[in-house]
């Protein structure tokens, strides 16, 4: 499956995952067009990198903070990754990056970089996998205003963690129909998916990610992941 990752292959002591994301015009510069306090912008930038990392195998230990609008956001930008690691419980790992001082921009910009150790890892392929979305695809101020429909990441690390789960992959700006083809390993016609959320829109920071799961299993992860359960149904 193509992911936003890139795997470079060591001897020893094994492969290392790298991951990114970045953010634009998003944060509390006059000229932004999302207003929201920068340690919120580094969090869900945090956010998207880690679970790219994390659902192709990756066990997070660097994260990398490049900084583009100025000095004054750099802590703040810091406190939003450690947010992330808290809830991630990876409060040990280590954060450094860079900020350009040379040139003040008019609106606030930053990029996050994950760097993880692979782990034994193999997305495995069942008759009889059932899919489901985990939260809602929010983008913008809904992501502000209705924090109750992003997927924790707590709840993202027990779905990679949990051995019934086969595969979890994050659904971004291209909406959770264009991701569930790439988990499902081929194009689905649009007529042949039965979900209540919407499958074409963006879901921004990857507020919301799908999973393959063991049909047998369905009751107790729907259980576990209560409101946020979504399931998708190939008629």
């Amino acid at each position: 499956m193509n992911r936003d990752i890139i795997t470079i292959p060591f001897p020893n002591p094994g492969s290392i995952i790298v991951s990114t994301d970045t953010s634009g015009g998003i944060g509390n510069k006059p000229g932004d067009l999302v207003q929201t306090d920068p340690e919120m912008v580094a969090y869900y930038c945090f956010r998207v990198a880690v679970m790219e990392c994390m659902s192709g195998g990756g066990i997070p230990f660097s994260v990398i903070i490049q900084n583009f609008t100025g000095d004054s956001v750099w802590d703040n930008y810091v406190k939003g990754v450690e947010r992330g690691l808290r809830e991630l419980e990876l409060n040990e790992m280590e954060v450094t990056g860079s900020t350009e001082t040379n040139f003040h921009l008019n609106q606030s910009a930053i990029g996050v970089t994950i760097l993880g150790r692979k782990r034994n890892f193999s997305e495995k392929t069942n008759s009889k996998l059932r899919y489901a979305v985990i939260g809602k695809p929010l983008v913008g101020n809904e992501v502000l205003n209705f924090p109750q429909n992003v997927a924790p990441l707590s709840t993202f690390r027990w779905c990679c963690e949990e051995e019934a789960i086969s595969s979890v992959l994050p659904v971004g700006s291209k909406g959770i129909f264009y991701e569930f083809s790439l988990l499902h390993g081929e194009k689905v016609s649009p007529n042949k998916i039965e979900c209540e959320l919407d499958l074409n829109k963006t879901s921004g920071p990857s507020t919301c990610f799908i999973i393959s799961y063991l049909e047998k299993e369905e009751k107790r992860i729907h259980e576990k992941l209560g409101s946020l359960f979504y399931p998708i149904r190939l008629t």
